[in-house]
């Protein structure tokens, strides 16, 4: 995953990710847990329809830096098992009164693999 390193930054982070997705059974949405390289684990959400899928959750604060939530839109692709080019939007913790969101916001990118 790339995403602004803070709102209105020009320089980009880059990440992994592991999202534990419950079972889907007959439905198309539910819970993930997310852990990413240094540890950090977080719940979000996800849902499916057709093959476009999302997810949502709360990016891992670092101590002095800014908090924001993540929203990860994307098609699959090759039986369901892959993801190219999904965006990925950034709600940040900070009030933006000119932005419709009311926060800062901020677009990325992202690309992942199914793993059994």
């Amino acid at each position: 995953m790339t995403i602004p390193e803070a709102p209105a930054s020009t320089s980009n982070r880059t990440f992994t990710v592991i999202l534990d997705v419950s079972p889907r059974g007959e439905s198309l949405h539910g819970r993930t847990t997310i852990a990413d390289a240094e540890g950090h684990t977080v719940g979000g959400a996800w849902r499916q329809a057709s093959k476009k899928i999302s997810v949502t959750y709360e990016l891992p604060c670092a101590g002095d830096g800014p908090c924001a939530s993540l929203i990860l839109t994307a098609k699959l692709k090759s039986s369901g098992t892959k993801i190219r080019n999904g965006n990925v939007i950034v709600m940040w913790d900070t009030p933006n009164a000119h932005n419709p969101a009311l926060f800062d916001t901020s677009n990325g990118s992202f690309k992942g693999d199914r793993l059994e």
